[in-house]
């Protein structure tokens, strides 16, 4: 029981600091890509809004886009500290398992919609690269969420 609880955390401690990681390396990411290539920043915001001569609604998708983001990364730390806190026994809430379990139910919408509906007739080197790392982060998050139960599972039958 000692060993499968041990390796359950190890899981939990590992999988927390990959999800960190990961959310460093994409904020990382774009802010590179909007510093070598900034047309592909913009192109992104004149695809949601439209007309790039509404400079107003492209401000606006700029703001939201960035306030999305800095959510994400919050919650991100957020889940990836917590499950490292957890792991060590430091922590029992079982919050973050719920956020992280939230989620993993979006990214699954997002990859659903983005990969496979969205993208689907233009679907080429960089939309695979992409995909394998959003499908990463997603194996991720079921690690954290499925570690972070056996680990409370396993808990309660020691004590």
């Amino acid at each position: 029981m000692d060993a499968e609880l041990r390796k359950k955390e190890s899981v939990l401690f590992y999988s927390g600091m990959a999800l960190i990681v990961f959310t460093i390396w994409s904020v990382t990411k774009t802010i590179i890509a909007g510093v070598v290539n900034p047309a592909e920043l913009k192109g992104l915001f004149t695809d949601i809004v439209g007309y790039q001569e509404r400079r107003i609604y492209f401000l606006i998708a700029m703001v939201i886009y960035a306030v999305v983001v800095a959510v994400e990364i919050v919650f991100h730390f957020y889940i990836g500290i917590s499950s490292i806190k957890d792991s060590r026994g430091e922590s029992k809430s079982i919050v973050y398992i719920i956020v992280a379990f939230i989620f993993l139910l979006l990214n699954i919408v997002v990859i659903v919609y983005t990969y496979f509906i969205d993208r689907i007739e233009h679907f080429g080197m960089n939309e695979f690269a992409s995909l394998i790392i959003d499908a990463t982060s997603l194996y991720i998050l079921v690690e954290i969420v499925i570690s972070g139960f056996q680990i409370r599972s396993i808990r309660k039958k020691t004590a």
